[in-house]
């Protein structure tokens, strides 16, 4: 494909990082820009300071073949505030007017909740991407966790975000958000099941199934010391919040005296779980960690578990896992349960019981942990590497560019 100058959009960006998408964001720019094509790549400190209390990602590298446009506002974090109320870029809109006036081929929107809500969907020319990374278009928590308790099966979106301490976003009650989707070529999915789930609700756009992908760090797997942690373990690893159902596990490991668990992150249910977990000898919370031991951490693992209850999309820790030929042992729904389906690299459950099986399962036997960790390897090749999403980046981009021109 011929030289193309990218516009990547997002909340947030390395190192000012709160989540997936930026790291998404972050890879992504850099394959393009190897590549020789001219990526710009804009997001919101503001944003980022409002939701991460100052945290910052470390093991990242500024590429300089990647210009990086941070919008910051004398306002502070009164600017994204705003946005979030009114769905609407006000304090920054002559900036982003302005920005946008650049002859971008390709404007990629990703996480816009607190950059410019749904009328940054308006701005700029040229050929237009949004991924959906979670559920923000139907839901004002994104999440689709009703009450903080359940899956949402039948909306009361005002009552559930007073209950979430959250101010209700009155824009969604106006025509807003649907006037502004219809500035968008095509929509990618990470998952089948999130494509799915939208064209269930009755959105109407193009929606593309696209998964993520993760680089290999740079340190080889074979390279990789020995074990951190003496006794075998099973690893969690991610942000430590209700819905990704780390409370199950606790209630399960402290039972058990045959292996150990370990909790790599950290978020807001943190003092929860550690209180949950009562100083169980066999619970290790480790906080964050760096690179190369989170690496280490992933090769010792008998198993990365996913006790996700709400519908995560498509997370990079499975990714993780199976580029390094781990096991995965994930709760049976919505994107976790769709890849670990289709790869064959582990074992699902639905319940108590079905998840202290699957735990025996795969600490007695060796040869099932080999055969589930060669699954894992064998998909990610085939259909999560960099190359194979900019395969079918690229011909998604060709069909609109072609669309176009007709």
């Amino acid at each position: 494909m011929e030289k193309l100058n990218f516009c990547l959009v997002n909340n947030w960006y390395p190192p000012h990082n709160f989540a997936g998408s930026g790291m998404y964001l972050y890879h992504l720019a850099n394959a393009l820009a190897e590549r020789g094509h001219d990526v710009t790549v804009l997001y919101c400190k503001n944003s980022f300071q409002l939701r991460s209390k100052g945290r910052i990602q470390l093991d990242t590298l500024k590429n300089p073949k990647v210009k990086v446009k941070v919008l910051e506002s004398r306002w502070g974090s009164l600017a994204p505030i705003i946005v979030h109320q009114t769905g609407r870029p006000i304090l920054n809109h002559y900036v982003l007017k302005k920005f946008f006036q650049e002859d971008f081929d390709v404007i990629h929107f990703n996480n816009i909740s607190l950059i410019g809500g749904p009328k940054i969907y308006q701005y700029g020319k040229g050929i237009k991407l949004a991924t959906f990374h979670d559920y923000w278009v139907l839901c004002p928590l994104s999440t689709l966790f009703k009450y903080g308790k359940e899956i949402c099966t039948k909306k009361n979106c005002f009552l559930c975000t007073i209950r979430a301490k959250k101010p209700p976003q009155l824009w969604r009650y106006t025509s807003l958000l649907k006037s502004s989707l219809i500035h968008i070529d095509a929509f990618i999915s990470p998952s089948k099941f999130l494509k799915d789930l939208y064209l269930k609700e009755g959105f109407d756009g193009k929606i593309f199934h696209i998964p993520n992908f993760v680089v290999p760090s740079k340190q080889k797997i074979s390279e990789t010391k020995e074990s951190l942690f003496p006794e075998p373990y099973y690893l969690f690893a991610g942000r430590l919040e209700k819905t990704k159902g780390v409370q199950n596990l606790i209630s399960v490991f402290k039972e058990g005296k045959d292996s150990h668990l370990l909790i790599t992150g950290d978020g807001s249910y943190r003092g929860k779980l550690e209180t949950l977990a009562d100083n169980s000898k066999y619970i290790h919370f480790l906080g964050f960690v760096n690179q190369r031991d989170f690496i280490t951490y992933y090769r010792h693992a008998l198993a990365l578990l996913v006790p996700s209850i709400w519908y995560e999309n498509c997370p990079y820790v499975i990714l993780d896992a199976m580029m390094t030929g781990v096991p995965i042992i994930a709760h049976d729904v919505a994107g976790p349960g769709e890849l670990v389906r289709n790869s064959g690299a582990g074992l699902l459950y639905r319940n108590r019981e079905e998840l202290k099986e699957a735990l025996k399962r795969v600490r007695e036997r060796e040869d099932l942990r080999e055969e589930l960790g060669e699954r894992g390897k064998k998909y990610f090749n085939q259909n999560l590497t960099v190359e194979a999403h900019l395969e079918r980046y690229f011909s998604l981009i060709d069909l609109l560019r072609n669309e176009k021109t007709k």
